[in-house]
């Protein structure tokens, strides 16, 4: 299976707080998986947004998609704080790459009333 990864937003100068950039895996011209940063500040990065289709999982899209996220920011940010909120299923992925974890947080969801 061939998927390109392309990148969109990326700054071409010192990132404003709040400023997102991202990549995007394309199969046949599809959109089948993406991820973005965030910049918190001016030394902390946030990834953010990760996401592969379900029927394309387990293709190493996701791993592709990091890749190209982790090399920007080495590349461009040395010496920055990057964060993430991590799911479970993701959260050994990070720590084999040399994250800490730091705390635990939990999903909580509530309907509103009309």
């Amino acid at each position: 299976m061939k998927i390109d990864i392309i990148s969109y937003k990326l700054p071409n100068h010192t990132p404003s707080p709040k400023q997102e950039c991202g990549w995007v895996a394309l199969h046949a011209s599809k959109a089948v998986g993406w991820n973005s940063l965030i910049f918190e500040s001016y030394d902390t990065i946030k990834f953010a947004n990760a996401f592969v289709e379900e029927e394309y999982r387990g293709n190493g899209i996701y791993k592709m998609l990091w890749d190209a996220r982790w090399e920007y920011c080495k590349e461009n940010f040395k010496g920055w704080k990057v964060i993430s909120y991590c799911l479970p299923t993701t959260l050994q992925f990070y720590k084999d790459r040399g994250f800490t974890e730091v705390y635990t947080s939990t999903l909580v969801e509530s309907t509103i009333d009309c």
